[in-house]
């Protein structure tokens, strides 16, 4: 199951509390700070954590959260920095549009990494989620794809449809295994 975070400020809370509903129908693994962190949590810590061990991260983008200074800049930051670790091609950070604002130039100079430079998606738009799934889908196809045979896979990187493919089969084989043996017995009983 591939892990999301939901990277916004607080008010917009709503759209993206929104958001992680339908990424959580969809199979997704989404996180999200008021429902993710336990009480007692030190969210200065966990939050980072998170986000490292995102393999998505969301900028949830309105015209509040490019202009608010503070935390949701920083998340911005981190997320920009993993980016530079990841190999080309593979989508990791996706800017979501939550109203029609503008991209920031958001920049992380280590790596040359500009946040206008990945293209976004709109939300609001009538095929906006959609897109959406269809990037976390390329990404989940990136891990599928891999031609690394050396690469092992973590079991949270799959859909919870392609898991449930595999039970299924699994399955099958194993009852099949099991009438076999039935039968051989019986043939030798007889």
């Amino acid at each position: 199951m591939i892990r999301i975070f939901l990277a916004h400020a607080s008010e917009d809370k709503k759209a993206v509390t929104n958001l992680y509903s339908r990424l959580k129908q969809n199979g997704y693994q989404p996180w999200l700070d008021e429902i993710d962190l336990l009480p007692g949590q030190n969210w200065t810590s966990e939050i980072p954590k998170a986000i490292r061990d995102s393999d998505v991260f969301i900028a949830c983008l309105s015209s509040i959260s490019i202009a608010k200074e503070g935390y949701v800049q920083r998340e911005f930051k981190m997320a920009m920095q993993k980016m530079g670790e990841i190999p080309p091609g593979r989508i990791y950070l996706i800017p979501l549009r939550l109203d029609e604002c503008q991209i920031p130039a958001l920049r992380q100079e280590e790596y040359g990494i500009n946040l206008v430079d990945y293209q976004w998606v709109d939300l609001f738009a009538s095929d906006g989620f959609e897109r959406l799934v269809k990037s976390l889908e390329t990404r989940s196809g990136n891990v599928l794809n891999n031609s690394n045979s050396t690469t092992s896979y973590r079991p949270d990187e799959f859909s919870s449809a392609t898991i449930t493919a595999v039970k299924q089969r699994v399955e099958k084989s194993l009852m099949e295994a099991k009438l076999l043996t039935v039968r051989s017995k019986l043939d030798k009983v007889e």
